[in-house]
């Protein structure tokens, strides 16, 4: 090269395995730095999608103890505003509380409840869309008995909460091909030769 004329070869090969060494250590430095940067970036959103999975858990358990409390309140108001008085004075919070599993909810009383503003506010705060309350609540009556729990009401908002799976599609389709199953075997019990076409 033109930096090596007058010094020879001499000068020439050690400059060059020089050069490539310091180039070759450059690039590595700089690896590094990025790797470590990239695996430490990694770690931490490993840990704070762990604190947040956690926070959420911890901020659903919460909002589900409210949504039971407040149901309990209004339950607790329905009652009082259909039992007599000398009946009233005898009840107490705490028998109301211990049955409130066993309460039945009409159709008419979940719409009034889903129109209170703190109730309908804590099933937003678990996001579960309450502009349709027919439609939650035949989704939250299981058995279809046209009552539903207070057990019954949590079970069916956490199944609501967040984006459709796959696997609750696939869980309704196998259910309805049970039940048609079930139906085919129906059909041939009573004498009809051909199953329904699927």
């Amino acid at each position: 090269t033109a930096f090596a004329q007058g010094y020879g070869t001499y000068f020439s090969i050690p400059f060059t395995v020089w050069m490539i060494v310091v180039i070759f250590g450059v690039f590595n430095v700089i690896t590094a730095v990025f790797v470590e940067s990239t695996s430490m970036g990694l770690k931490t959103s490993g840990l704070k999608a762990r604190y947040a999975l956690i926070y959420e858990r911890k901020y659903v358990k919460q909002k589900c103890k409210d949504v039971i409390k407040r149901v309990g309140e209004l339950i607790q108001e329905e009652e009082e505003n259909k039992t007599p008085e000398r009946m009233r004075r005898a009840r107490t919070v705490g028998g109301i509380e211990a049955s409130l599993g066993r309460r039945h909810i009409s159709p008419a009383a979940f719409m009034a409840f889903v129109a209170d503003r703190k109730l309908s506010k804590l099933l937003q705060d678990l996001d579960i869309d309450v502009s349709d309350p027919i439609g939650l609540f035949d989704t939250c009556d299981m058995d279809n008995s046209g009552y539903i729990t207070v057990e019954e009401l949590l079970r069916g908002a956490l199944k609501l909460r967040g984006e459709p799976q796959k696997s609750d599609i696939i869980a309704g389709f196998m259910a309805l091909r049970t039940l048609q199953d079930k139906f085919d075997s129906f059909l041939e019990w009573r004498g009809f030769a051909e199953p329904l076409p699927r």
